[in-house]
């Protein structure tokens, strides 16, 4: 019975279509208005027209996945990325996963640090400098979106205990966003990679995730005893390279207190930066900032 509404429905698309080609003939460029707002095949909420530009999906498939994600607002381009998961029906797991997606988007980055973070993806593209422009890519928070997609996706389903890991994920971020971000970086969330000890240090990785220790550092194996990271930034450079330098850390996770400049003692930057920060140092005619 599902088949035969199904083709009734197709026909009834077929027929509306090609009425739409007699009124494109006698009104021009009507099709492309009606393209733009009509779903008249698959009836899975995107228009014939953001199916072939936007998503790159099937008009006469429906695509409830991708449907359901950019309805969430999601960006386009992470919608579309839910194709591998697609299979015409939304799951429970299926909007758990778009909920975490929501978060990287709106939530794990503290608040504290969104100014650093262009506003909007394409503003990455205004970026000068090859090697600032790749270092950006890392940090832009759709691509990260993107990956997460694809590591579980890569058996075409949410599984329970890919959630249980975003789950832990999301608590681990309250305390270490930026691991958890290089995590989600890494295509380490999957069924096939959660048994793994990827740091090889004797721990797997979702008992790492559980105990609030860095997967990807074998430094790590006891959370009363965690890694630091410090950033030491030199240059005699021009001031804004120094200046976006600062800021990829920040974007990065790094607090003030570990991150160490060397500055020329003359330029514009030093004033920058002491309007900001009060623990500079004199050191042999260079600045060293010590951090707060």
């Amino acid at each position: 019975m599902g088949k035969v509404e199904g083709g009734r429905w197709f026909k009834v698309g077929l027929v509306i279509l090609i009425a739409l080609f007699v009124i494109e003939f006698f009104i021009p460029s009507s099709m492309l208005v009606y393209c733009r707002f009509l779903d008249v095949f698959d009836f899975d909420g995107l228009t014939l027209y953001d199916e072939l530009t936007k998503f790159k999906t099937s008009p006469l498939k429906g695509d409830m996945l991708v449907a359901y994600g950019f309805r969430r607002g999601l960006d386009y381009m992470v919608a579309r990325s839910l194709k591998i998961l697609e299979d015409g029906k939304i799951t429970s797991n299926d909007k758990k996963l778009i909920d975490f997606l929501k978060f990287i988007e709106e939530g794990l980055i503290p608040e504290d640090l969104r100014g650093y973070y262009p506003a909007t993806f394409w503003e990455f593209k205004e970026v000068e400098g090859e090697f600032v422009k790749d270092i950006i890519a890392r940090v832009d928070p759709l691509d990260w979106e993107i990956k997460l997609i694809c590591s579980i996706g890569d058996d075409g389903e949410v599984s329970d205990r890919e959630i249980y890991a975003l789950d832990e994920l999301y608590e681990f971020s309250k305390s270490r966003w930026n691991i958890v971000r290089d995590i989600i970086n890494s295509g380490m969330i999957s069924d096939k990679h959660l048994d793994e000890d990827w740091d090889e240090d004797g721990i797997s990785n979702i008992e790492e995730i559980e105990h609030r220790i860095n997967p990807l550092n074998d430094l790590e194996v006891d959370p009363n005893n965690l890694s630091e990271r410090y950033f030491i930034l030199l240059t005699q450079t021009a001031p804004s390279i120094g200046i976006g330098l600062y800021h990829l850390c920040k974007m990065n996770g790094i607090n003030d207190k570990h991150i160490l400049f060397f500055w020329d003692l003359f330029g514009p930057v030093k004033e920058w930066f002491e309007s900001r920060h009060e623990n500079y140092h004199n050191l042999y005619g260079w600045e060293i900032y010590l951090g707060k």
